[in-house]
């Protein structure tokens, strides 16, 4: 196979790019790739994910717009650490088509709720958790937050190390920033990870969710086998959105639950 005759594993992100820029046709895209411009069955089935062009086939939208492309798959994450006493920001910069961004609210009559006084029957929930997914080609990569400030830090040492944990949960500390992203801290990411670990991942994240085996319930030191902030009905949301987002590319994996 020659080098032009190559798959071009980013078609469906290159044209969804090159259409939302100069709003082409498909009948504009199969001319510009050689094509009959009554290839449109062909393009479509390149636009929703089913099949990828050759190099030759997208050249031209390579030279174009690659290079948005390539910016565009770009993301800058960071956290907040402690190193002796001192905050300190760490910066990750990951690549990837952002295909699934999710917010966790908390409920509103949780046990965190209920042991606030004045107890208020209303107060309302708060997001605190959110969920990223990149997709790199053929693996993915899971990027694991919290609302800024809203968990304490503390230093400590372990195993001769000092290392930073999570103590206390704290809704007046939460960050307000005018850049969305600087409102959420990174505590875990899972890089280039496969299809079916993935799926896997997100279900044990929503387990741990309902159980309290998550950053928030650990911060906040309550019973280990019940959350303090979420019920099962805040997870069947995010894990029936991550489904069907899965469904809209085209993903398969045998621990579907369908």
């Amino acid at each position: 196979m020659g080098e032009t005759d190559k798959k071009y594993k980013l078609t469906r992100q290159l044209l969804k790019l090159a259409i939302d820029t100069a709003g082409y046709r498909n009948e504009d895209i199969a001319v510009k790739a050689g094509l009959s411009g009554k290839s449109v069955a062909l393009v479509s089935a390149w636009r929703n994910g089913r099949k990828n062009a050759t190099e030759r086939q997208m050249a031209y939208f390579i030279k174009e717009y690659g290079h948005l492309l390539k910016r565009a798959r770009e993301h800058l994450f960071y956290t907040v650490l402690l190193e002796d006493g001192e905050s300190k920001s760490l910066f990750r910069k990951l690549t990837g088509e952002m295909i699934f961004k999710y917010q966790v609210k908390t409920v509103k009559s949780s046990a965190y709720h209920r042991s606030k006084e004045p107890y208020n029957k209303n107060h309302r929930s708060f997001t605190c958790l959110r969920l990223v997914i990149l997709q790199d080609n053929d693996v993915f990569n899971v990027i694991c937050q919290y609302r800024a400030g809203l968990v304490g830090l503390i230093e400590t040492e372990i195993e001769g190390k000092k290392r930073t944990i999570f103590n206390g949960v704290e809704l007046d500390d939460v960050v307000h920033s005018d850049n969305e992203e600087g409102n959420w801290y990174c505590y875990d990411i899972k890089r280039d990870i496969e299809l079916d670990e993935l799926v896997q991942f997100i279900q044990d994240y929503c387990r741990n969710i309902v159980v309290g085996k998550n950053l928030i319930d650990a911060a906040y030191n309550r019973s280990p086998d019940t959350s303090a902030f979420f019920d099962s009905g805040t997870v069947y949301p995010l894990e029936l959105s991550f489904y069907q987002k899965m469904l809209s590319l085209n993903l398969h994996s045998e621990y579907f639950p369908f």
